[in-house]
């Protein structure tokens, strides 16, 4: 019994075999699907398993004692494919190719963070938020009673020398990153809430 990854340039229609095994991987077959016959063979009747149109990132595992003697494979196209092929059970860290359109979905936020706004100081440059590795977005908004300095608050990189954005009283602006961001004021004396959530 062994278990190995194996690489092979399919020919369009043209049957490619596989050793035995019980268990299968399609690491990358970035073309189309392919086609799998699982054969177990024995005495005068041979045993076949048919997958049709099976997608790379797909995986199946046999009962223990009911794998196949040889695995054969098809692409309607011509290829190259890696399949994982064994009887030991293996992970992948894959990343997989989607042709055609894929539907995301943005998991909502489970917490906010209770933070205390920030009440900005003139001539300097300071942190408006710091870095945080479980943030999933901070808006901040400033309040529309700010005096506002020329041009708007000042918003950089944390650490940064130059300006990414400006923000006037009664604005907000929505960070979706970890990362921490400093503001930078002239005159001073402005009020900014912060809603973090992670």
């Amino acid at each position: 019994m062994s278990s190995e990854v194996l690489t092979q340039a399919l020919q369009a229609g043209v049957m490619a075999t596989f050793p035995q095994g019980r268990i299968f991987n399609i690491l990358s077959a970035a073309a189309g699907p392919l086609t799998l016959q699982a054969v177990q063979a024995g005495g005068t009747a041979s045993k076949v398993r048919t997958f049709n149109n099976v997608p790379a990132g797909s995986k199946f595992t046999a009962k223990e004692g009911d794998g196949w003697t040889y695995l054969r494979v098809t692409s309607a196209v011509n290829q190259n494919v890696t399949i994982f092929v064994g009887d030991d059970d293996m992970s992948f860290n894959n990343a997989v190719t989607i042709t055609g359109t894929a539907a995301t979905e943005e998991l909502p936020a489970a917490a906010l963070s209770d933070l205390i706004p920030v009440l900005t100081v003139a001539a300097t440059q300071a942190a408006l938020f710091p870095a945080n590795a479980a943030r999933r977005r901070i808006t901040i908004f400033s309040k529309p009673t700010n005096a506002g300095d020329v041009g708007g608050l000042e918003l950089r990189k944390a650490g940064g020398l130059n300006t990414l954005a400006y923000l006037t009283p009664g604005e907000s602006l929505t960070f979706v990153g970890t990362y921490g961001v400093d503001y930078k004021a002239t005159a001073g004396g402005d009020t900014i809430a912060l809603c973090e959530e992670s």
